[in-house]
């Protein structure tokens, strides 16, 4: 078992709601989001002690350009036997999901902390420029990191996931500040064993596993979980593993994932970095 970077905040007792998980959900009279393509939450509020709001906390899932009324990808055009992407068409599109996720939780665009932004696209510049065209004046108040991948889930050429603190004293801040952290952070890393298969069971089985017991309690602990795969052709396995393993939870993960084989040593083909909280129940 690889362990990397394992990262202990100042953790407290809390209690987690998950916002979302699986039906389309209505948020004001009108919009909704669509079901996760997998058993996750588009949005999962951590929060405190039960007396204390000020340390909600909330983890936004990767959020792509599938439109939630038709269920089909925005910015996507077939021409002969290609399909041209439009960039900002697809932003625009994920800040709308992203929105939608917010609000069903009672947060506006913005209150959001910190948008990590995963992209195929050469140039980089055209990614930000739609999200600022997207974001307005919150693009210069929110924190913003960027990932260059290979390839995304469905038809994403961008994938946005974020985090809020509503009572962070600076919008523009990560990592979570120290006065409101009650999360941890762990990430593993597959082992070259003999199939790929074999190395994404093995990363639940026993590397998400061992956690239980050690750093956090049970699988409601799980908050967040961004994927990296070596190649997409391993997500549908992974999807039917991941469901399996969350099967029959309430309370499951906002999950983020993307491909790039370039981003593994040796023969491992999966990585995990998962955002917990360790309950003191």
């Amino acid at each position: 078992m690889k362990l990397k970077n394992i990262i202990f905040s100042c953790v407290a007792a809390a209690s987690i709601t998950t916002a979302l998980s699986g039906d389309d959900v209505k948020v004001g009279a009108e919009a909704k989001i669509a079901k996760p393509i997998a058993t996750y939450t588009t949005i999962r509020k951590v929060g405190g002690f039960a007396i204390d709001t000020s340390r909600d906390l909330y983890f936004v899932a990767g959020h792509g350009a599938r439109s939630p009324e038709t269920n089909e990808y925005v910015g996507v055009k077939k021409v002969g036997d290609r399909e041209i992407y439009d960039t900002e068409a697809q932003v625009k599109q994920i800040i709308s999901n992203i929105t939608a996720s917010l609000n069903s939780q009672g947060l506006k665009l913005e209150d959001l902390n910190k948008l990590r932004i995963f992209h195929t696209q050469d140039n980089l510049q055209e990614v930000l420029a739609a999200l600022e065209n997207a974001l307005g004046d919150i693009y210069r108040e929110v924190f913003k990191d960027t990932i260059k991948v290979k390839s995304l889930p469905g038809k994403n050429v961008v994938e946005i996931n974020g985090q809020v603190f509503p009572k962070a004293k600076e919008r523009n801040t990560t990592p979570i500040p120290h006065e409101l952290s009650i999360t941890s952070q762990i990430e593993f890393v597959g082992e070259g064993v003999e199939t790929w298969q074999k190395q994404i069971a093995d990363i639940f089985d026993k590397n998400v596993s061992w956690m239980f017991g050690r750093v956090c309690n049970s699988k409601k602990d799980l908050v967040s979980v961004e994927v990296m795969l070596g190649k997409k052709e391993y997500f549908k396995h992974f999807n039917d593993k991941w469901n399996s393993y969350f099967a029959g939870q309430t309370e499951v993960p906002a999950r983020t994932a993307a491909f790039d084989d370039t981003v593994f040593e040796g023969n491992s083909v999966v990585k995990l970095i998962i955002n917990y909280i360790k309950s003191t129940d």
